[in-house]
């Protein structure tokens, strides 16, 4: 009897690290993302040129104007400045403007969300979710302000 109780708790307890594991796996991505979108913006305002980032279902890219006032991918040899892609079963979605963007993005598209030369930041949200079983999703939103404060907060089921 003893045996079986304890078979039950185990059960249970590695039951319910499992969302928690992929709750803080998506808060992660997310705050990587703020953390880039942080540094991009900084470099936008001490370069006195302006950055923007492309987002798609699948992941998201950042982006830089040139002298012919042209949207081109950021060419550092750093990785962090790389096309982004969400891990497999991931979905994302942006609303900017009350338009939601979910499409994967063209080279030829001009950025999503502008991080501007004075510091400021087109508003926006970009929702990550994923679907871990039937029964239950795990669903962050990404929130930034024209004053590029940023901030991750997990979205209601409903």
């Amino acid at each position: 009897m003893v045996l079986l109780i304890i078979g039950i708790l185990m059960g249970m307890a590695v039951l319910s690290i499992v969302p928690r594991s992929l709750d803080k796996e998506v808060r992660e991505e997310l705050s990587q993302l703020k953390i880039r979108m942080d540094l991009a913006r900084h470099e936008a305002v001490i370069a006195a040129q302006e950055w923007g980032i492309r987002f798609a279902a699948a992941g998201y890219e950042f982006v830089q104007l040139d002298e012919e006032k042209q949207w081109q991918p950021v060419v550092e040899a750093e990785r962090m400045w790389q096309p982004y892609h969400l891990p497999e079963g991931w979905q994302a979605e942006l609303q900017v403007e009350g338009m939601v963007w979910n499409r994967p993005f063209q080279p030829e598209d001009p950025p999503h969300v502008v991080l501007a030369a004075d510091g400021s930041v087109t508003p926006f949200s970009w929702e990550v979710k994923v679907l871990a079983s039937r029964a239950e999703r795990v669903r962050y939103r990404l929130l930034a302000g024209l004053t590029g404060r940023v901030r991750i907060e997990p979205v209601t089921q409903p």
